[in-house]
């Protein structure tokens, strides 16, 4: 007897026949039905309250995404959240704040992705990509903290004539950051020549 053929639902994770899916969609029938429903039940206009705002902002600075915050049941539709933004100073400048402290949670998971490279769970190139990526959003949500080229001075010359010198005028979070980002690029342009099996010498020296 042959096989029905089946297909991974994206939503849900279940593996399921084709006839669970609508035509070439990955969200199979009954996932798609609740998300249609959810959104009925929100069609109706939020009313924005102090206490809705900080929710909301908390989220944000927690690193959860606008669709992440807006998914459940009694929160707004992006559009909604959008439209609170340019109608509600207060609202947005607390949002602002919060894009500003999620820069935070962006550096922690840095730290782990280079956790993650030490202990050859992730490789040199993929723990590059994490690390580059994240410190370029926390560049743009918080410039004051963690844009380099906002907080690099040079000198003309050293002391007595010394070659130049370059001064880095900021807190320890910078100065952890362009740590991380050397760290990294020697890992990664030393990658392809590394054996990185798990117990490998050359994954410990590299770790060490």
């Amino acid at each position: 007897m042959t096989e029905q053929p089946t297909k991974q639902c994206r939503k849900c994770g279940q593996t399921l026949p084709l006839l669970s899916f609508a035509g070439r969609q990955n969200t199979c029938i009954p996932c798609r039905d609740a998300a249609k429903a959810r959104t009925q039940e929100r069609k109706a206009a939020i009313i924005y309250s102090a206490d809705l705002g900080e929710r909301i902002t908390d989220a944000v600075a927690a690193g959860l995404t606008v669709d992440e915050i807006c998914q459940p049941a009694g929160m707004p539709t992006p559009r909604q959240l959008a439209r609170w933004r340019r109608t509600i100073p207060e609202f947005d400048e607390a949002y602002e704040r919060a894009r500003a402290a999620r820069a935070d949670v962006r550096s922690d998971r840095i730290d782990q992705a280079l956790n993650d490279l030490r202990a050859g769970k992730i490789s040199a190139a993929d723990c590059r990509t994490i690390v580059e990526s994240e410190l370029k959003m926390a560049a743009l949500e918080n410039p004051a903290r963690y844009n380099p080229a906002q907080k690099v001075q040079a000198e003309v010359s050293g002391p007595n004539g010394a070659p130049l010198a370059l001064q880095v005028v900021d807190d320890a979070s910078l100065i952890k950051a362009a740590r991380w980002v050397a760290d990294l690029l020697s890992r990664a342009d030393a990658a392809p020549a590394i054996d990185l099996k798990p117990g490998s010498a050359e994954l410990e020296d590299q770790a060490a």
